[in-house]
């Protein structure tokens, strides 16, 4: 048997023992939100406030100079995994605006929170350890004009926050499994300056692949990508609720820090 026949076997059989991690939520930016599960929230959609627009798989919500726009989309979903993933590819066209997120883990009495704000050049984290009390936040500057990747995991109750790869933020919540997450993500308009649109690839919640998954999955892509040798003649042949307002990128320091709450953790960009 070939070795590419023999690894491909193995991947199958192995497969058969290895739980299936599940995608909760896996919005990709080709119809617009509520046309794929979500609910609409705050102001309705008014060429005076702000107009929707989608383009090869872009969902852009574009506001006017002047209108006071602020819009959400909300899904709630059931969490069965400690291990989850929530991932998102953003950007926000300048200073005038912020997009935003917030995934909420909640149970009846006791609910955590992580939101974030993002205008063109700097995007800010908040953790919320339980509803109004902040415990980590972090400010992190980014590059006007390009799409940039958001992702929080968790691992048990432990949950660390990735701008572009590079690890920002951590703490520890409430343990997701048998909790309700609610995600809502959405742009707020703060400025009558000039017109700015937010832009949205995708909106991805699932389960953190475990090792093994991983393991079978990097070796499917070797195989795959592996050249075949020629044979020999005469050998043998061989063969990866409520929104806060959280971006004061307008405000002076002496303005910022005397909005801040006390006796919070900040974790400088790194």
């Amino acid at each position: 048997m070939r070795m590419p026949q023999a690894a491909s076997l193995t991947m199958v059989v192995l497969a058969g023992f290895t739980p299936a991690f599940g995608m909760y939520i896996a919005y990709e930016g080709e119809v617009f939100p509520e046309d794929d599960g979500w609910t609409v929230t705050g102001n309705p959609q008014d060429p005076s406030r702000y107009t929707r627009s989608i383009s090869d798989g872009i969902f852009t919500i574009h506001a006017t100079a002047d209108g006071v726009a602020t819009v959400y989309y909300e899904r709630e979903r059931p969490l069965t995994s400690n291990n989850i993933f929530y991932e998102w590819r953003s950007r926000t066209s300048n200073n005038d605006g912020a997009s935003l997120i917030s995934l909420s883990l909640m149970r009846p009495s006791f609910w955590s929170q992580i939101i974030l704000g993002w205008r063109a050049d700097q995007a800010t984290a908040y953790f919320y350890q339980e509803a109004g009390i902040v415990s980590a936040w972090t400010q992190v500057s980014l590059t006007p004009g390009e799409f940039h990747t958001f992702r929080v995991e968790s691992n048990g109750a432990l949950h660390t926050l990735y701008i572009d790869g590079v690890e920002r933020l951590s703490d520890e919540l409430q343990a997701p499994t048998g909790l309700n997450g609610l995600v809502k993500f959405g742009f707020l308009k703060t400025h009558d300056n000039i017109p700015t649109e937010s832009d949205w690839d995708y909106i991805r919640v699932g389960e953190v692949p475990e090792p093994c998954t991983l393991l079978l999955i990097g070796l499917g892509v070797a195989c795959a990508k592996r050249p075949r040798r020629p044979r020999q003649k005469n050998g043998p042949g061989s063969f990866v609720d409520g929104w806060i307002v959280m971006v004061e990128t307008g405000r002076s320091d002496a303005e910022t820090s005397a909005r801040k709450p006390s006796g919070i953790r900040k974790e400088s960009a790194r």
